[in-house]
């Protein structure tokens, strides 16, 4: 039920905004594979450690991003609705 308001909000959203909104995903989700990517690729050498460090980063960063987008997007809404 409540995945089918969701669903009918985003059909009525403002075309520019969808396009907002889809992009924020799109960037959120590339930047959790390539992080995955990067624990995959890491071994338990000290060289690899800068390595680790740049995954962990790319693990927490979506959240801001995904944050950032929302408020965005409630202030695009608020512009075009």
């Amino acid at each position: 039920m409540k995945l089918r308001r969701l669903a009918r909000g985003i059909e009525e959203m403002p075309r520019p905004a969808y396009i907002f909104l889809r992009t924020v995903l799109l960037v959120c989700c590339v930047m959790l594979f390539i992080s995955f990517s990067l624990f995959v690729l890491h071994t338990q050498r000290p060289a690899d450690h800068s390595l680790y460090k740049t995954a962990v980063l790319l693990l927490e960063n979506p959240a801001g991003v995904l944050l950032s987008g929302l408020i965005g997007l409630g202030f695009l809404l608020d512009r075009l609705g």
